[in-house]
């Protein structure tokens, strides 16, 4: 994730949330991209965290969301939803420290880029 962790907590990551909010609020910037972006990942982050992301988990979330186009998500929890099984998935493929073709694929239709940093997690 871009602008938050789930390696701190709720209370820090909703200061950063304000700040940031507040920084590139579109009344102030003129643009709403960013700031649409920022709405969606907080979205995304509250809602992975009340529907109890296991604090095991949160490392690999925090990977997988690394590269997650936040700015073109319409739907917070349809996308969450939607991929939650993936992702889910993927968690337990982490922690075994399987990775696979089919992994790979999942990625690329999830809407991630596949860098180096997430491959580095296999090694």
């Amino acid at each position: 994730m871009k602008y938050f962790s789930f390696k701190i907590t709720f209370e820090e990551n909703k200061a950063i949330y304000r700040t940031l909010a507040k920084k590139h609020h579109p009344d102030i910037t003129g643009k709403d991209e960013v700031f649409k972006a920022l709405v969606n990942e907080w979205e995304f982050y509250k809602l992975a965290i009340e529907k109890g992301v296991k604090p095991e988990e949160r490392t690999a979330y925090d990977k997988i969301f690394k590269d997650a186009d936040f700015i073109n998500i319409n739907n917070v929890e349809e996308f969450y939803f939607k991929n939650k099984p993936l992702v889910d998935e993927l968690v337990v493929r982490i922690f075994k420290g399987k990775k696979n073709k089919k992994m790979d694929e999942d990625l690329i239709k999830f809407g991630f880029t596949i860098g180096k940093q997430f491959l580095d997690l296999f090694k």
